[in-house]
């Protein structure tokens, strides 16, 4: 039987802790998991250098958390 595709892949980097500090900050203002929020800064991001092209909801189809985890560590 075929393995099925992910829906996400994996994404590991290491920040300084007052990066993540923020990262943090904004995902709980926005009431968003850590990844979603790192994802939505990235896309926006690359959006506005010209990287990418399209809206946020036509690169991020699935529905915004509702579960806020920020703060887990």
């Amino acid at each position: 039987m075929p393995r099925a595709k992910t829906k996400t892949a994996l994404l590991s980097l290491r920040v300084r802790p007052e990066v993540r500090e923020v990262l943090v900050q904004a995902a709980v203002a926005e009431n968003r998991s850590m990844a979603n929020m790192a994802e939505v800064l990235l896309l926006d991001g690359c959006k506005q250098r010209g990287f990418v092209a399209g809206s946020r909801r036509e690169l991020m189809p699935q529905a915004k958390s509702t579960k806020p985890v920020a703060g887990r560590k």
